[in-house]
This record gives structure tokens, C-alpha cells and sequence, in this order.
């Protein structure tokens, strides 16, 4: 697997850099957050 770079460009206009694995693991938690969210 390739670990390449995503550059992110954040709410404030801010940069930076997240490798794939990061951006992955971020995503996996928001996806949880949103799940645990809509059960209430």
C-alpha cells in the first residue's frame, strides 16, 4: 500500500499535511461520531 500525501486545506484556511492512514483513521472517527449521533 501506497502511503501518500493529502494536503487538507482546514475550515480557518490553514494547510496541512495528512498521510492516507491519518486521513483514514480521521474519517473511521467521524463516520463513528455521526453513527453515534443519529442512535440518540
Amino acid at each position: 500500500m501506497l502511503m501518500s500525501d493529502y494536503e487538507i486545506i482546514t475550515d480557518g484556511g490553514r494547510r496541512r499535511r495528512w498521510s492516507s492512514a491519518e486521513k483514514h483513521r480521521i474519517a473511521e472517527e467521524a463516520l463513528v461520531l455521526a453513527l453515534d449521533q443519529s442512535d440518540r
